[in-house]
This record gives structure tokens, sequence and C-alpha cells, in this order.
């Protein structure tokens, strides 16, 4: 806050607490700057994972009986059929608006998703002819992918919940792990945790991925190790401000404290 003609104030409370990322958007709204919520970037995105590894992804756009019909990517790996919409929808704030509004629209993205599943169920000649091969399937797999790092384990309105790093981390390797931040006082090198293996084999399969799409083991590994901490600033004696953060749940209050603030706080 600009106080005077030279002097600056600057609110340790609100340099903390802000989301940084969406001062950015917010800036970038404000000079005008469109974000499609859908993103055909993304759309891309997706198909060229699976190309490059060897799995041909087609996006569907036809009009059938006065509906429309568009798939971002459709593709049949061995049995399964997955048909994938895409989602680039902003991870929600702490505001309880703002995490309706996040869920309202993950839900919206399933209905969605649903309807174009019956659709193409009642025409499945249009996977073939779109592919240009014959190809049959005994499944069908439909996932929300979202741009944002957002997965959920199991099935709920009638879909599965995935996203683009997820993806990106199954073909990479086919393991994953867990880094954690050590404490200064505990060590000098973050502490490696045991590999996760994503594949069965020596290279990926349409189990191994409807696996990672039920169950991201991602998140899963990680999900346990944060924890919701309150962060106060004492602003007076008779006067302090309580927020809360995300934390590793080996941390210490003293810590996280330290961590943003530094030793002269």
């Amino acid at each position: 806050m600009k106080i005077g003609k030279d002097n600056v104030c600057l609110s340790i409370f609100s340099a903390c607490a802000h989301d940084a990322v969406r001062l950015v958007l917010s800036q970038c709204g404000r000079f005008g700057h469109q974000f499609d919520e859908k993103g055909a970037c993304l759309e891309v995105k997706v198909r060229e994972v699976f190309e490059k590894n060897g799995i041909q992804a087609v996006e569907l756009k036809r009009r059938i009986d006065g509906h429309d019909l568009q798939i971002d990517c459709l593709f049949v790996w061995e049995n399964i059929l997955f048909i994938v919409e895409c989602k680039n929808y902003a991870l929600p704030s702490e505001t309880v608006q703002s995490k309706h509004t996040f869920w309202i629209n993950q839900k919206e993205a399933a209905a969605q998703l649903v309807r174009q599943v019956a659709i193409l169920e009642q025409n499945p000649q249009l996977v073939r002819e779109e592919l240009h091969r014959d190809v049959q399937w005994e499944r069908v797999v439909p996932v929300v992918l979202n741009g944002m790092p957002f997965s959920l384990p199991g099935l709920h309105w009638g879909v599965y919940f995935y996203d683009l790093v997820s993806l990106w981390k199954f073909f990479a390797s086919g393991q994953i792990r867990c880094v954690n931040e050590a404490r200064p006082s505990v060590a000098d090198v973050p502490h490696k945790g045991e590999d996760t293996r994503l594949w069965a084999g020596e290279s990926p399969s349409e189990k191994d991925f409807f696996a990672s799409v039920e169950n991201n083991k991602f998140y899963e590994l990680t999900a346990g190790e944060f924890v919701p901490s309150p962060l106060p600033f004492r602003v007076s004696e008779r006067l302090m401000v309580l927020t809360s953060i995300v934390g590793r749940s080996e941390m210490v209050l003293d810590e996280m404290v330290r961590s943003m603030l530094g030793d002269d706080r």
C-alpha cells in the first residue's frame, strides 16, 4: 500500500495470504485476455500424449438426430474404449463460493460427458469411421480430464476424474515416488520414499491406465502428508488475524511461520 509520496507499507498478512496465481489471472483479465475454460490447446496436448505412446487418439465432432456430439479425445486400447472430456477449470480458492462453483462445474462436465457417451453407444459405427479401422471393445470408460491437478478416486456421477499431470507421469517411466522436503534439523537432503509402480510389466497396458484413472496413486501417496494448519498474525496486543495454510503434516506451526517470514518475524 502506497503511503504518501515515496513510502510503501507492506502488509505481511496480505502478502502471505493472497493467492499469487489468482492475482496474475486477475491482472490478465483486467487487460482483456480471455481464457477458454474448455481449451482446444489442452485437447491437442492430451491427444498428443497418447499418439506419442503408440495409441491412436482422435477428436469426434458430429451432429446426430439434432444433437451435437463433440468428444475431445477417444481411443480404443485393447478391449477398452476411453472417452475423454477435457476441462480447464481453475482450482478453487478457500472461499465457500469458489469451492461450490468448482464442484458444480465438475458435476456439469460429468453430465455433459454422460450424454455424449449415451449418443456414442447408440451409434458405435462413428468410432470405427473416425479411427478408420474396424475396432471392437468390451467396455466404455468415460473420463473428465482436468488441465489442473485434480483427480478423484472411483466413479462419480457416472464418470472418472483424472488430470493432465497424472497422465504425463503415467507414461513417463511407469513409477512414481514421493520426495519429502526435509527439515534442516533432521537432514540436509530430501527424503525419497519407495518407488510405486504404475505398470504391471515393462510397458503400460490398458489395464494399468484404467487402474491409474480409477485410483490415482500420485494423490494417494501425497494426500495423507498434507494437513490444514492455523497461521496467526498479531497486528497489535488486542488484535490478531488468523488464517489457514496447507502444509506437510510433519511441519509444526513455528516452522511454517519461519519458512514464510524468516527468523526476523
